[in-house]
């Protein structure tokens, strides 16, 4: 199991540096309107603990950018079932929020099950779905193409 969650967490290192001091982003992230907070991976077979670490983080990094004057919009993501009650805590009843969908495709039916819980525990006013959205999504759903929404080279690729 380690070698698999390992692997798994391949994408967290990208911004492994983001979460372990969001303080240190606050200049870098100021020119924008809005920013997410980061999708930290919750994978139902990982530890609860490790579930529940994952949010922590990513409030974390939320708190320290509001408390610095950023417009936080907060990702919500879900692991295994036990990971509801605290996967949705600290998020505003009827304020937008971020999901994945990108990577989720053969957890499809996982996926929309804590889709439903979630809509029921914070009501979101809009989603903004970072993927395309899963035939079953429900709200006012902002779809953002993980491809066309990255970082592009000087040359335009």
């Amino acid at each position: 199991m380690a070698s698999t969650i390992a692997t798994r967490r391949i994408d967290d290192d990208r911004f492994h540096a983001v979460v372990e001091g969001p303080g240190k982003y606050v200049d870098k992230l100021s020119p924008y309107r809005f920013v997410l907070t980061p999708d930290v991976s919750q994978y139902a077979d990982l530890p609860l603990c490790w579930q529940i670490t994952a949010v922590e983080r990513n409030r974390m990094c939320g708190a320290m950018w509001q408390q610095n004057g950023l417009v936080v919009i907060p990702t919500v993501s879900w692991g295994s079932r036990d990971s509801y009650s605290v996967s949705f805590l600290g998020i505003e009843k009827g304020s937008i929020v971020a999901v994945a969908t990108y990577g989720c495709r053969k957890r499809e039916k996982a996926f929309l099950e804590g889709y439903k819980a979630m809509l029921e525990a914070i009501e979101p006013c809009a989603v903004i779905c970072y993927g395309a959205p899963f035939d079953g999504m429900e709200g006012t759903i902002f779809e953002v193409d993980p491809m066309a929404s990255r970082k592009v080279d000087r040359n335009g690729r």
